[in-house]
């Protein structure tokens, strides 16, 4: 599941997953900036 809402978010920029969807395709991706504007979790 991650796996396609990181490819969807890599293609489009972005997707109609929850938060908790969208943070986990973040780091499938490695993409900080596809986190979720308030997740400040990230060192």
């Amino acid at each position: 599941m991650a796996a396609e809402l990181a490819n969807q978010l890599q293609r489009t920029g972005r997707t109609g997953a929850s938060t908790g969807e969208r943070i986990a395709a973040a780091f499938v991706l490695n993409r900080m900036d596809y986190l979720p504007a308030n997740y400040r979790d990230v060192v």
